[in-house]
């Protein structure tokens, strides 16, 4: 009880400050990107601590516009592509292009003839002098001396005197025989170009990420930003983000106005919108391309939305009939009490983000899975709820996935082998280790049941509310549905082999003596 007290004073004391709106202190903008509109000054020690970095591993941005001077900086949206294809590419495997944002490439295809892309910087350009960084001399007990940027048939080396080193991304077929290093681990000796972080004066190369897309989708909005990220995995790039809905086929079209169609198997992504992603990791990417595809070549129908707030998102949950979204994807830079969502974020407690998961339920199956696209929102901070356990208690019934840590595109992993990645039945490992919480399908609300549901589920179960019998359950049900002769046979039956499998919200439930789980009740027909 006195923890529970000292939690609530806590709320109280956030939810105050959280009026003021007071701006977070820049260097702590920098560590951990956007943060929740009006969340408290206070909190900023506290985030500091926590895993702030963005999603799939990468860290918050800063742009070197000179070497050695660095300035906080959001992604930029640029309307054509900047990017102009150079002569020196013929005959390569990669085309290579210079930037060049006077004379940008207009249409719908930007940098390639393809739905999406992805466009990196290579850094330098051939004939620049460079010299390896200590820790590639240390690493590859080599290149000592100065090196050359030179062009192979299939990408960019760095040679040296006493080895030659692949630049990765770029490494493809015999030049993967070199060691790889990330052209961030280079610095530039003499050269009109000044090095890696100059993004604007060397070569770049773009790549389709995603073939066969148009299949099965058709695109209704599409950004272009560019941003760079920081460390060895991350470089100036360019990365597209796209509202993509399904082709209709026979059917009506999906997705007009404000109410869907109900002739649509949905899968949703809902993702922050790109001026909000600070390093482009919700940009089209290999991995989100092979997850659409995979759905697609289930039968389901993919919807790609990305909002400027919580009040967005929920418009656009709005749109969708009721129990018709098989699979929800929430993706945006996170922690273990919030999931970035354009200006806003998802918070523990916090009265929208609450709204929206109400939303969801309804509008999901009862047996949907829904997975938080995230960094650590299943990681518990100093004993307050994650947003794990905020959200899988809104939408008992469906299985909630979420990552305990920091996650990357290497962690996903099918739970049967074999299967293609989709949210639904994938699990987050990192080597050995399982990195990820889960919590089951099956157990849904019997309050949240209407006439169709009840028929659809008889031999299954749902949870009885707080201090509700199965028979107390049954009674609600015939005086909701009086007209439902249906309904007036069900019989609720207590099922005392099988337990809840969420953690218990209900009221006093904090201390051992009054915990008691709610009752599992069977549907059978008299």
């Amino acid at each position: 009880l006195a923890r529970a007290r000292a939690l609530l004073t806590i709320r109280v004391f956030t939810s105050r400050l959280r009026r003021r709106r007071r701006p977070l202190h820049s260097s702590m903008a920098r560590s951990c990107g956007a943060r929740r509109s009006g969340s408290p000054l206070w909190f900023a020690p506290l985030a500091a601590a926590m895993a702030c970095r963005g999603a799939h591993g990468s860290q918050a941005i800063a742009l070197e516009g000179s070497r050695g001077a660095t300035r906080a900086m959001a992604p930029v949206q640029v309307e054509a592509c900047p990017l102009t294809p150079l002569n020196i590419s013929s005959g390569l495997q990669f085309e290579y292009m210079s930037y060049n944002s006077n004379d940008p490439r207009q249409g719908p295809e930007g940098c390639v003839d393809g739905l999406v892309y992805a466009c990196d910087s290579l850094g330098f350009v051939a004939g620049d002098k460079v010299r390896a960084k200590a820790f590639v001399q240390t690493n590859f007990e080599c290149c000592h001396g100065e090196g050359r940027i030179t062009l192979s048939a299939e990408g960019p080396i760095a040679e040296f005197s006493d080895q030659k080193l692949a630049l990765f991304p770029y490494a493809m077929g015999s030049q993967k025989q070199h060691p790889q290093v990330h052209p961030s681990q280079l610095e530039a000796v003499t050269s009109a170009h000044s090095g890696f972080y100059e993004y604007s004066k060397s070569w770049w190369t773009c790549g389709a990420q995603c073939a066969n897309l148009d299949k099965f989708v058709s695109l209704d909005r599409r950004w272009t930003m560019l941003a760079r990220r920081r460390m060895s995995n991350g470089h100036p790039s360019m990365r597209v983000f796209a509202d993509l809905s399904p082709l209709p086929g026979r059917r009506p079209q999906c997705c007009l106005g404000e109410e869907y169609s109900a002739e649509y198997k949905y899968v949703l992504f809902l993702t922050t919108d790109p001026h909000h992603d600070h390093n482009l990791a919700f940009g089209m990417s290999k991995l989100l391309c092979e997850r659409f595809l995979c759905w697609g070549r289930r039968g389901f129908d993919v919807v790609v939305r990305h909002v400027d707030s919580v009040a967005h998102a929920r418009k656009e949950i709005r749109k969708f009939p009721r129990r018709s979204i098989h699979h929800v994807s929430l993706g945006g830079h996170g922690d273990s009490l919030g999931l970035q969502l354009g200006k806003d974020k998802l918070f523990v407690g916090d009265k929208d983000s609450r709204a929206l998961f109400r939303e969801l339920r309804d509008k999901t199956k009862l047996n949907a899975s829904v997975l938080l696209d995230s960094c650590s929102t299943g990681k518990s901070f100093l004993g307050l709820t994650s947003l794990f356990r905020g959200a899988s208690t809104a939408l008992s019934g469906r299985r909630v996935l979420v990552a305990t840590q920091a996650l990357d595109d290497g962690m996903w992993v099918p739970e049967k082998e074999g299967q293609c990645l989709t949210g639904d039945r994938v699990v987050f490992r990192k080597g050995d280790k399982d990195v990820y919480v889960i919590a089951p399908q099956g157990q849904p609300r019997c309050k949240e049941f209407d006439e169709e549901d009840i028929r659809g589920n008889i031999g299954q179960v749902c949870l009885a509310s707080c201090s509700q019998t199965c028979l107390q359950a049954q009674e609600f049900w015939r005086s909701t549905f009086p007209w439902s002769q249906f309904v007036q046979r069900v019989l609720l039956t207590e099922d005392t082999e099988i337990v809840e499998d969420r953690v218990n919200n209900c009221p006093l439930q904090l201390t051992k003596p009054f915990r008691t789980k709610r009752k599992v009740c069977r549907l059978s027909v008299q």
